[in-house]
């Protein structure tokens, strides 16, 4: 008893210290002005039902329709559900954290505990030992210092927690009667818990009954509590209790003397009372009605209601609960309105706003302020006059003239307010005692606006308005212009310390007066001067208290002047500050600048350039302020106008703390899901506040952190910085408190968020590990390490066999090539050796067949020639066999395939060979089909393939040679078999190889390319030859060739054996004409073969002039010297070939006429084909016929004549009907266009044509002449007449006109030279074409047909 005395007096005593404060307290009236928390800022429901900050910092508000925690800035909502029950509830009222921080929620349906580091709920699933469970709605929790939780259930009374353990009591011993229901709780700083009743008083556990006892009246309770339902129980600051009725009585009950008191209320009995709070000297009580806060201490009553047009009023006038912080704010909980804050103690910012009541500001936009002697704060408006604030009550005194305020000033006991266009009013003792300047400038009131207002020092008034400035020396009502300022717009006026008179204009930068000398100085704005103004539009002017002048513009920022060095220092936005638009300027006690921007409300700290940033987040009613209106109140706070009404604050209490709210991380969010600890995959394993490190996978969509640092008071701008830390240390500003990151590498990272308010920092950290894909962990690259060890040995081994086997490659291959180069060698040797033999023979055969030409009767000699013949055919048949070995090596063989008789064939093939079989004695048996066998083949091959085999069976048989000719559908079978030493297994199958040949005793005079030849060609045509496995001592040589052959369609009749007798002339044939014209040709032959040349010179020089030439260079210098009508040269030969030598006859203008005939020993296509590209005219293979030979020259030489002979004879034959190497018919059409040009030109000569082709008389002439047999002269002639028989042909021209037309002047000498050249007169030819054409024009019209009739007809 003697503590709670002590206790007792120590409170009396803190109650009389705070009354001594009371006097200087109430100096100035309180500004109630909340901030809301509702629905706009994610609360999940307007009503709240409680109210809780955990030991983080983070409030809590439980709503009917869930829980919510905010921290300042951002509100996140929570499920209140069980996962694992799989039960929940969202309709909370009422929080509590424990002491082993678990959040405790009631709702409608019992108790759930909110684990923080799991982030998750778990329902209270305890029962006491009665069995009763906390299942209802409950009312409140709280706890006491021994760690028991109490949970007040007024449906089931109280229960207490603690370790598992559930302890259920009535409280009143009352059940199932509402009479005796526990309704309110409360928990003691010394440790007791109380709880009041519906009609049964107050009560208080006992621990040592375990139970709850009634208290008063030594247990019989209060008589003042009779017919009283008490509603709500609180501690009060001096410890006691204080007490609150259902109908709004208040009671004061010392537990120390047990005594219950009664507190004055006027409002006591007539309200609703809902919730109660006890903070400091006030008791705070929520209503139905509103909310009231009662100083205990003066006894001052303040009603709070909601007001819908006051934004800083209550958000809703129904009171549900209250709640005091940790720092002394109060959070109201209401109804339909969600949650209000006011700020109690420390920097906040009072508000006043235009409501409609009727002592609030008539307008939020001010503009203009000033401050009388009597410590009132004139607002001017932009809308409604001006109103007077009085600090001390917080009253406002309208005046509402509807005039727009532009600035204010007070000197002396006057106030002077400018307005647009109607002058300054001025003001005494709250009333307009004069108006002035009203026609200062004209008589028109819209020019009369006054932005600015000055009285000196030596009583001068000045004026500034948008027409310059003027002033009025004192005593005088008469205003004058300022000519040095012109018709400036001026802003504002200001006289330093020093007597100079600074002027602002919005426009034209700056001026200073100096009164003593009467100079102006100007200061306007340069772009090319770094240390002037930033801005001509200047809006304030101030001095400090160190006298230095500030200068606020539009869009320059701030600048302060340097007297000594008469310069300007500039602070903007690249200085720290917020906007480039600076108002008012005003300074606090401690030399700190305070001023208006459009980005919030700034402190300056002129010594470290700093600045501290107030915004709407602290509380500002508009982050815009407005001109002239800011102002310093004789209760030391400041007023500053902004667009949505003023605040005030006291700038002597410090904004920035030496604490700082901690900073957490507060959500993970990977591809925008939440991440929550424990669920399957989740990185987390609790929540993200408690968690120091986070691995995430390296393929991570993305990851999202949220930060939270909880902040309630106004403190300026906490500002929030982040940073990466993988090397990079530079701090990055955080903006909408959440980071972002994608795309990281594996490593490991560490995020760092820094909050600082200017004198302390806060840093969080998280590290971040990226994790490395599975193939890029330490045990991949174990596993990589391994694996590569395995692969370099396994490589050794391989390698090494590798080797041994590339080795034995390179020996079998270089065996391989070393046979591959003999067996080129050979087909080389022997190809080459054919080419050189197939010379002499043409030399042997050609004068064999000349010799059969001399008619020799002597019948030896004949039959030494036919022998000679023979074995000639014989060695050209074996060169033929070697060019066609190598053809098919070089993959230059062509098939011809034709229908064929193969019947015939293999008869005719035999028949070739059964003389000289008989001859040796071998009995020749053939078995042949009745039938005609066909099939599409290449006969020469497949007589070089049976020639073969009639030819081995004759030289390795010994008596017997057996042939049979058989067929199926799909193929036919030619088997030659002889009874010979039989060939072995192992030999059957090389024979085929080139070069390869059986030791047989037998004489064998060949080189072992025959039964290759055979195979390929064989082959080629998709069949097969083989040497058949007989039991028998007998060789059987197989053919077998298809009938037909895929994709070729042969519809020519059979074909028919061809041999060289053809391009023989028989002896009975009719020998070649020698004529005049034939000896009168010139041939050149080229030939490097001494013997060939002599052969071919003899044979042509019958018929023909011949010249000869050993090589293409020696040619090619006799054609220089002599015409020639045609060259035959051979392809190989020294110093220049056959092909060079024809290209360069070619390419030549003046010889590319010439005809080039090839006569060489290389019969394969390409050769051929080369031939023809470069010019040649016609290609002859050795060996040849020296009859088809001299024909084919002389069909050349004729033909040309022919064409030459039809170019001048017939009138109408033109030169695309020659036949002329491209060359040449260029040439030609030439020299025929420009004879055509100049047709009538009797003048044009042989002179004019060479100069125009560039040529000599004699080339042209010889050019000509070869190509025409005319010379120049004659072919203008000719030209000119042909051109005369296609004007004749026309029709409409006269014979004597078209004569001068193509240059003859003579008529009698046109018609003499028309008929040498076309055989008949001018007069005939023309009524020959009339003829002709009246019989095309009749035959038309008897066919009812209609056609032009041709230009040129064909001569007769």
């Amino acid at each position: 008893m003697r503590l709670r005395r002590i206790s007792t007096i120590l409170s009396l005593i803190l109650i009389a210290v705070l009354r001594g404060t009371v006097p200087e307290a109430s100096a100035r009236a309180i500004n109630y002005s909340f901030n809301h928390i509702d629905s706009n800022e994610g609360l999940s429901s307007s009503c709240v039902k409680a109210v809780y900050q955990d030991s983080y910092g983070f409030m809590w508000f439980g709503t009917k329709n869930g829980l919510n925690r905010y921290d300042g800035n951002i509100l996140k909502r929570y499920n209140c559900y069980d996962y694992n029950l799989q039960r929940g509830n969202n309709n909370i009222g009422a929080l509590y954290e424990t002491p082993d921080h678990k959040l405790l929620v009631g709702t409608d349906r019992g108790v759930y505990i909110y684990d923080f580091e799991q982030d998750r709920f778990d329902y209270l699933d305890a029962k006491s030992a009665d069995g009763t469970s906390p299942d209802d709605w409950v009312q409140d929790i709280t706890s006491d210092r021994d760690g028991n939780v109490w949970i007040l259930i007024p449906n089931q009374g109280m229960f207490r927690y603690k370790d598992g353990e559930m302890k259920h009591y009535t409280v009143t011993g009352k059940v199932n009667d509402k009479n005796y229901t526990a309704v309110g709780l409360c928990s003691t700083r010394a440790g007791e818990i109380y709880a009041v009743t519906v009609h049964y008083g107050l009560y208080r556990y006992d621990s040592k009954v375990d139970d709850f006892v009634k208290v008063g009246n030594n247990g019989a309770g209060f008589r003042e509590f009779d017919n009283l339902v008490l509603q709500i129980v609180r501690e009060g600051v001096d410890g006691n209790l204080i007490l609150c009725t259902q109908e709004g009585l208040l009671f004061h009950y010392d537990i120390s003397t047990c005594t219950l008191t009664k507190l004055p209320f006027t409002q006591s009995g007539k309200i609703f009372a809902r919730a109660m709070m006890c903070v400091d000297n006030e008791i705070w009580l929520g209503t139905q009605n509103g909310l009231y806060i009662i100083n205990r201490v003066s006894g001052h009553e303040e009603f709070i209601t909601e007001a819908i047009d006051n934004p800083c009023s209550l958000s809703n006038s129904t009171v549900y609960y209250l709640y005091c912080d940790r720092e002394g704010n109060a959070w109201v909980g209401t109804m339909f309105g969600g949650v209000n804050f006011f700020q109690r103690h420390g920097f906040r910012f009072d508000r006043y706003t235009h409501t409609g009541a009727p002592k609030s500001l008539t307008s939020n936009r001010l503009r203009g302020m000033t401050k009388d002697n009597d410590g009132r704060i004139y607002l001017g408006t932009e809308e409604s006059g001006f109103n007077v604030l009085d600090p001390s009550t917080g009253e406002v005194v309208r005046y509402d003239n509807g005039q727009v305020s532009l600035t204010a000033k007070t000197y002396g006991d006057n106030v002077y307010i400018g307005y647009s266009r109607y002058g300054t009013d001025i003001i005494r003792d709250g009333k307009v005692v004069a108006n002035e300047c009203a026609n200062i400038i004209s008589e028109s009131a819209s020019a009369n606006s006054v932005y600015s207002f000055l009285i000196d020092n030596y009583g001068t008034r000045w004026v500034g308005s948008d027409w310059g400035l003027f002033k009025a020396v004192s005593g005088s009502n008469e205003y004058v212009p300022i000519d040095e300022i012109g018709q400036s717009w001026i802003f504002d006026l200001f006289q330093d310390s020093r007597g100079l008179i600074w002027i602002a204009s919005m426009g034209n930068g700056v001026w200073k007066y100096n009164p003593s000398t009467g100079k102006f100085k100007h200061y306007p704005y340069d772009e090319q001067y770094s240390n002037g103004l930033r801005s001509n539009s200047v809006s304030s002017i101030m001095e400090d208290s160190k006298g230095n002048i500030w200068i606020s513009t539009d869009r320059g920022g701030l600048s302060r002047y340097d007297a000594g060095a008469d310069r300007f220092e500039t602070f903007s936005i690249e200085e720290g500050l917020p906007d480039n638009v600076v108002y008012d300027v005003l300074e606090d006690k401690n030399g700190m600048l305070w001023f208006g921007t459009n980005s919030g409300l700034v402190k300056f700290d002129p010594q470290n350039k700093s600045s501290l940033v107030f915004t709407t987040r602290d509380g500002l009613l508009s982050n815009q302020f407005n001109y002239h209106s800011a102002v310093a109140g004789d209760d030391g706070y400041f007023y500053f106008g902004s667009m949505n009404g003023l605040i005030a604050f006291n700038p002597e209490i410090e904004q920035a703390s030496d604490t700082i709210a901690p900073v957490y991380f507060t959500s993970l969010r990977l591809a925008d899901h939440e991440v929550m600890p424990g669920v399957e995959n989740s990185p987390l394993d609790r929540s993200i506040m408690f968690t120091d490190c986070v691995e995430l996978p390296h393929d991570f969509p993305g990851m999202t952190v949220g930060v939270s640092s909880p902040t309630f008071s106004c403190s300026g701008s906490v500002r929030y910085f982040y940073r990466l830390s993988s090397g990079d240390s530079t701090w990055l500003p955080l903006k909408d408190n959440q980071l972002s990151f994608a795309n990281l590498s594996p490593g490991d990272y560490t995020l760092e968020v820094m909050a600082t308010n200017g004198r302390v920092n806060y840093v969080k950290k998280l590290k971040i590990n990226i994790l490395a894909p599975w193939y890029g962990t330490w045990t991949a690259m174990c596993v990589y390490l391994l694996l590569l060890i395995a692969a370099i040995v396994g490589w050794w081994f391989w390698y090494r066999r590798y080797k041994e086997r590339q080795l034995k490659e390179k020996e079998q291959l270089y065996k391989v090539n070393k046979e591959k180069e003999l067996y080129e060698n050979k087909v080389s040797f022997f190809t080459e050796l054919a080419h050189e033999i197939r010379t002499p023979l043409s030399l042997i055969d050609a004068p064999l067949q000349a010799i059969d030409d001399l008619d020799v009767e002597d019948a030896r000699v004949l039959r030494y020639v036919k022998v000679m013949k023979q074995n000639t055919a014989r060695l050209l048949n074996l060169t033929g066999q070697l060019l066609d070995f190598q053809k098919i090596g070089a993959d230059k063989f062509d098939l011809k395939f034709e229908k064929v008789d193969i019947t015939s064939v293999v008869n005719e093939t035999l028949e070739r060979f059964e003389p000289a079989m008989a001859l040796k004695g071998k009995e020749v048996t053939k078995t042949i089909p009745a039938r005609t066998i066909y099939a599409v083949v290449d006969r020469e091959a497949v007589i070089k393939i049976l020639s073969n085999m009639f030819n081995n069976a004759l030289k390795y048989s010994d008596t017997r040679i057996d042939m049979s000719l058989s067929a199926d559908d799909t193929n036919f079978v030619v088997r030659v078999t002889s009874d010979g030493g039989k060939i072995s297994a192992e030999n059957s199958l090389r024979i085929f190889e080139p070069f390869f040949q059986v030791d047989n005793k037998a004489d064998n005079n060949g080189v072992g390319i025959g039964l290759p030849l055979c195979r390929t060609l064989a082959h080629l045509q998709h069949g097969s030859i083989e040497v058949e496995d007989t039991a028998e001592e007998t060789n059987t040589f197989a053919l077998t060739l298809p009938l037909r052959q895929d994709g070729v369609e042969i519809a020519a009749p059979d074909a028919v054996q061809s041999d060289m007798d053809e391009y023989i002339m028989k002896e009975d044939e009719v020998k070649p004409r020698v004529d005049a014209a034939e000896q009168s040709y010139s041939i050149l032959l080229v030939e490097d073969n001494e013997q060939m040349r002599d052969f071919l010179y003899d044979q042509l020089s019958r018929n023909f002039v011949v010249e000869t030439a050993e090589n293409g260079v020696d040619a090619l210098d006799k054609i220089k010297e002599h015409n020639f009508d045609l060259i035959v040269t051979d392809v190989m030969m020294p110093k220049m070939d056959g092909y060079e030598l024809c290209t360069a006859i070619k390419e030549d203008i003046n010889r590319s006429h010439l005809p080039v005939v090839f006569l060489t020993a290389k019969n394969d296509l390409d050769s051929k084909l080369k031939a023809l590209k470069c010019g040649g005219e016609a290609y002859i293979e050795k060996p040849f016929s020296i009859k088809y030979f001299h024909q084919q020259i002389l069909s050349l030489l004729e033909n040309r004549r022919h064409e030459r002979k039809a170019f001048l004879k017939q009138p109408f034959f033109s030169i695309d009907n020659m036949k002329l190497t491209s060359a040449d018919k260029e040439f030609m059409d030439k020299v025929i266009a420009n004879i055509s040009a100049n047709i009538s030109d009797e003048n044009f000569s042989v002179e004019s044509m060479a100069d125009v082709f560039c040529m000599s008389r004699s080339s042209l002439l010889r050019k000509i002449k070869t190509l025409f047999n005319q010379s120049p002269i004659e072919l203008i002639r000719t030209i000119k007449l042909k051109k005369a028989a296609e004007l004749i042909q026309e029709g409409k021209f006269r014979i004597g006109d078209v004569c001068y037309m193509v240059g003859i002047n003579s008529a009698s000498y046109f018609s003499k030279l028309f008929f040498k050249q076309f055989g008949l007169s001018p007069k005939d030819f023309e009524k020959q074409c009339k003829a002709k054409s009246q019989n095309l024009v009749s035959s038309e019209s008897s066919d009812n047909q209609f056609v032009t009739s041709p230009n040129k007809p064909a001569a007769q």
